[in-house]
């Protein structure tokens, strides 16, 4: 299992001298898509994350090429499965098997747009509670990013169950595969952010609750 959650502008910092030679020429086309210089940095910043993860544990040739499914999750050819996500002023990463993750910055928002996402009983858990609301959120994205569909998946069958009696620790049945999930804050002081953070793998040996946000 590997696990980061680092500022972007920390990641490519540490590692913008070697950009050129860490990613393929694919990821630079993706990346010149973008019209705002900070959605190309977190672009980019999250597969610098990923590089300096995987490299902990496995040896990886660079340039680094990554393969992408039907619907986007990447992956490459002999790792492990890994994801990664970024919101805000963060980027995300994570590996383990059926790995999913999500970041997002806690912003205000309209739960009566979210009908869709939510079941009734989802909302009226949630009520106001932005915290509930962005647990929820990111639970389901990070199942949905496991199983590489995304949003082919429709949201409002994905009913985590919490454990432990919090709600950090949670599982997830769908389709036969039960996923262990744990939910996460973490408070950017600098900037006066907050981020909700979820992640998942079909692992039960996985220690989800060994790792702490620094």
């Amino acid at each position: 299992m590997l696990f980061s959650v680092r500022s972007f502008a920390e990641v490519l910092q540490d590692w913008t001298p070697l950009k050129d030679e860490l990613l393929s020429d694919l990821d630079f086309k993706k990346a010149a898509v973008f019209k705002h210089k900070s959605d190309k940095d977190r672009f980019i910043a999250a597969r610098i994350l990923c590089y300096q993860m995987l490299r902990l544990e496995y040896a990886i040739p660079l340039p680094i090429v990554f393969e992408y499914s039907e619907f986007g999750k990447p992956k490459l050819s002999g790792i492990p499965d890994f994801n990664w996500s970024h919101s805000g002023n963060y980027v995300a990463f994570f590996c383990a098997a059926d790995a999913g993750i999500d970041i997002e910055l806690i912003k205000e928002c309209n739960l009566d747009s979210f009908s869709s996402v939510f079941t009734p009983t989802q909302l009226n858990w949630i009520k106001s509670d932005k915290n509930k609301f962005y647990t929820l959120w990111t639970i389901k994205e990070a199942v949905m990013k496991s199983t590489g569909l995304g949003f082919q998946l429709d949201p409002l069958e994905l009913n985590p169950v919490f454990i432990n009696g919090t709600n950090e620790s949670w599982q997830l049945n769908f389709e036969g595969k039960v996923f262990f999930g744990r939910s996460l804050f973490k408070k950017c002081y600098r900037n006066n952010e907050s981020y909700a953070i979820s992640y998942c793998t079909s692992d039960p040996s996985i220690k989800l609750d060994s790792i702490r946000l620094h």
